[in-house]
């Protein structure tokens, strides 16, 4: 039978996806419409208002890895920048997930690094979601200075002998004091003073292995010198650039992290990601973590599925791969993910500004 959505449940006040984000002020995301297929794989189209622009309707990469390493061609592109040479498809159950999976021993691959995405097209913004779960303690891989994982990071990809060495941003888990302790910094960056180091050692940011988690990144360029750019990782639905800690000083802030991502010396624009990045010698082998639906795209407009009824609380959004964008109307590409198909599945549509239907649609 053919369960055809037609709901008008998703009209209630738009919020952003986070206040520091939320460039447009006073934008409102409302839909008031779903139709389609009640499948995994089908399309459908959503309707309303506000949903602003998305210069391609589909994302710049999509990949649930059901039967190549390479991305699907529900994304623009059908092959990654880099992909290292010892990654591998891998069937089977991995803590307690069962499917086809992007594999890799990050102590072995060239440059030891996962997937590297170059000359992302610059519009300033960027959104990434990934699944991933490590299977090694950072604890005990270290090598002489300790493990040093970058588990995000973010460059351009312009500079060279006659170009400013390239300013960048990234998160890790490095060092032989707090391996555990979640770390980020504007590299090079840091003549500006803006408390370029920060931690994190809150229970929700410790490393985690032998269990799959949901990262997202939202990332947006800095003026010259100006510290207002973004780069917010969350896992499981928790900023980490909240609730932060400034190591110059060991003040603890709660508001969002802003960011010098660019100054008039080191200028370029941030347009290469790279997944898990091994820095300074990878410690003791195997280093072995799996990907699972690797979404990319140089924008924050998207649309998510949650069994969550708001936005605010939801931890478990699963990406939906558009595949048309008006500003009154979406067609996306069902992934329901790990979503909970007995329970009432709600739809969140996010702008190019960051803000999003703060009350789901009832699919």
């Amino acid at each position: 039978m053919v369960d055809l959505i037609m709901r008008r449940d998703g009209v209630g006040g738009s919020r952003s996806w986070d206040s520091s984000q939320n460039q447009g002020g006073g934008g409102s995301v409302n839909i008031t419409g779903i139709a389609g297929t009640r499948s995994d794989g089908a399309t459908w189209t959503y309707t309303g208002t506000g949903f602003g622009t998305k210069a391609n309707g589909k994302p710049l990469y999509w990949s649930n890895f059901a039967s190549s390493v390479q991305p699907s061609a529900l994304g623009l592109n059908a092959s990654w920048p880099y992909l290292s040479p010892t990654s591998a498809l891998y069937t089977g159950t991995v803590s307690g997930r069962t499917g086809t999976f992007l594999s890799d021993d990050i102590s072995k691959s060239s440059g030891s690094m996962g997937v590297e995405i170059d000359n992302i097209p610059s519009t300033d913004y960027m959104f990434v979601s990934v699944d991933k779960c490590y299977t090694f303690d950072i604890a005990t891989n270290l090598g002489p200075a300790g493990l040093n994982l970058k588990i995000f990071r973010i460059w351009p990809d312009q500079f060279g002998a006659t170009i400013p060495w390239g300013n960048n941003i990234y998160g890790a888990y490095q060092g032989l004091e707090e391996p555990n302790s979640f770390r980020s910094t504007n590299e090079y960056c840091q003549a500006t003073g803006y408390g370029t180091l920060i931690k994190r050692n809150n229970s929700d940011a410790l490393y985690q292995y032998n269990q799959w988690d949901r990262y997202q990144v939202a990332f947006k360029e800095s003026g010259l010198d100006t510290q207002d750019g973004i780069f917010s990782i969350y896992r499981n639905g928790v900023n980490w650039m909240k609730n932060w800690k400034d190591d110059a000083t060991g003040t603890v802030y709660a508001a969002e992290r802003q960011w010098v991502l660019s100054t008039s010396a080191r200028y370029n624009k941030h347009t290469k990601f790279v997944f898990d990045q091994v820095s300074n010698g990878t410690g003791v082998g195997p280093l072995v973590l799996y990907y699972d639906r690797i979404y990319v795209d140089n924008t924050w407009a998207r649309v998510m599925l949650s069994n969550s009824s708001t936005f605010a609380a939801a931890t478990d959004l699963e990406m939906q791969i558009p595949q048309t964008w008006t500003s009154t109307q979406v067609t996306a590409v069902v992934n329901y993910g790990n979503l909970n198909q007995a329970a009432p599945i709600y739809a969140y549509i996010v702008d190019a500004l960051g803000n999003v239907n703060a009350n789901g649609a009832l699919t």
